[in-house]
């Protein structure tokens, strides 16, 4: 839904994601498609599904408004990056020089936020406009900012949701009556309806952001470190099995395999291999806190289809359910030695499940062989592993 960049857009700073708001009046087909996508995000907050990377200030601004999509504690809750950018705003005022009356004027520097942030945001503006904004105008300037940085368009068209066709459309479906039908009831009348549920009523007497900023909140990925206390180890291997190896030892392989990809996951950046010096690269892995992440959300996309840390998810323990699972087998399940024509489908990734399934085999014992400490050493299991991450998409199981 959300690769479809002639409707969605990224915000700046994060991963998020909200629509485009074109100037132009939008066709039948895009009310549709808006309102299709409206039903979407119903569904998943219902079912409670992950709704990143769509933005969570667009669901605040559909569930309540504009004021509640822009509270301070809000965004320092789901995107403390930006809010703290954004805080910046209203920067003090000095005296204005010469002036008789006491004249004050915003000290703003182009290189500096708030100033930098406008340039990048709100169009048709300059310094010496945002110099001379009165403090009465204040209150309205930091709603006109709001807008374009954390929604791309202009302050009519958030201030008034209601109004605009793409966020009535988009309401539209997440207040679609009658998708959670009750079983008909017959009392007076076999054609009595029963009540359809209005989901923007539901919130009526509840806070919207306390809500939002609880599916969306602490889910960026600051550090590698932030992946590994997630993973669970689990050994599916049996003796019966048809490739089972009795000269494997699966237990102390498996061991050896998560010490190699949580290696791997500290490292920066893409290994220094041939394989990954194309340019394109930069433009396909992408991480909105640089190098450092790289590699923890490339295999969070794969495990997840999101580059968010899973909602919900707390950290795993020997013995204990929760976190990513991590299934370790003789082959993939459905794929057996004659099917195996790349390497990797010795990896398969569930992404409604926030698992993977590994086959421990020779090849990928052989590749176990070097796991040095320096993670600034490339090994051929950082290369594999590194590909395989990279075209998840393209082998991925839902």
């Amino acid at each position: 839904m959300l690769e479809d960049s002639a409707h969605w857009m990224k915000t700046s700073d994060d991963l998020f994601y909200t629509p485009v708001i074109p100037v132009t009046l939008i066709n039948p087909a895009d009310d549709h498609f808006f309102h299709a996508c409206g039903i979407l995000l119903r569904m998943a907050l219902f079912w409670g599904q992950d709704i990143l990377p769509v933005s969570p200030m667009l669901i605040a601004l559909l569930l309540e408004d504009f004021d509640a999509a822009i509270d301070k504690s809000f965004l320092q809750a789901v995107t403390p990056d930006m809010a703290a950018r954004f805080a910046t705003w209203p920067p003090r005022r000095v005296p204005v020089a010469g002036s008789a009356t006491g004249q004050t004027m915003f000290d703003v520097n182009i290189r500096e936020d708030p100033m930098s942030l406008i340039l990048e945001h709100v169009p048709a503006t300059q310094v010496s406009h945002i110099r001379v904004v009165s403090e009465e105008s204040t209150d309205y300037m930091t709603k006109v900012i709001a807008a374009a940085v954390f929604f791309h368009t202009n302050l009519n068209e958030v201030q008034e949701c209601s109004l605009n066709a793409i966020y009535k459309a988009l309401r539209k479906g997440l207040d679609q009556q009658g998708l959670q039908q009750r079983q008909r009831t017959r009392t007076r009348s076999e054609e009595e309806e029963p009540p359809k549920w209005s989901l923007l009523q539901t919130f009526e007497d509840f806070s919207v952001s306390r809500f939002v900023a609880g599916l969306c909140a602490n889910r960026r990925v600051m550090s590698y470190a932030d992946v590994l206390p997630l993973l669970r180890k689990e050994i599916l291997v049996s003796p019966m099995e048809l490739e089972y190896n009795s000269a494997l030892n699966y237990e102390e392989v498996s061991d050896r395999w998560m010490q190699a990809f949580k290696r791997y996951l500290s490292g920066v950046g893409h290994p220094d291999h041939e394989t990954f010096q194309d340019e394109a690269l930069g433009r396909l892995a992408e991480s909105p806190k640089g190098a450092d992440t790289l590699r923890a959300e490339l295999f969070l996309r794969a495990i997840s289809d999101s580059s968010y840390l899973p909602k919900d998810m707390e950290p795993s323990a020997d013995g204990e359910e929760g976190g990513i699972e991590v299934r370790f087998m003789t082959a993939i399940p459905g794929r057996g030695p004659e099917d195996v024509t790349s390497d990797h489908l010795h990896i398969f990734f569930h992404t409604c499940f926030t698992s993977m399934d590994v086959a421990l085999n020779q090849q990928m014992v052989e590749l176990l062989e070097f796991v040095p400490e320096d993670i600034k050493i490339t090994t051929p299991f950082d290369v594999y592993m590194h590909a395989v991450l990279l075209t998840a998409s393209g082998y991925n199981t839902l």
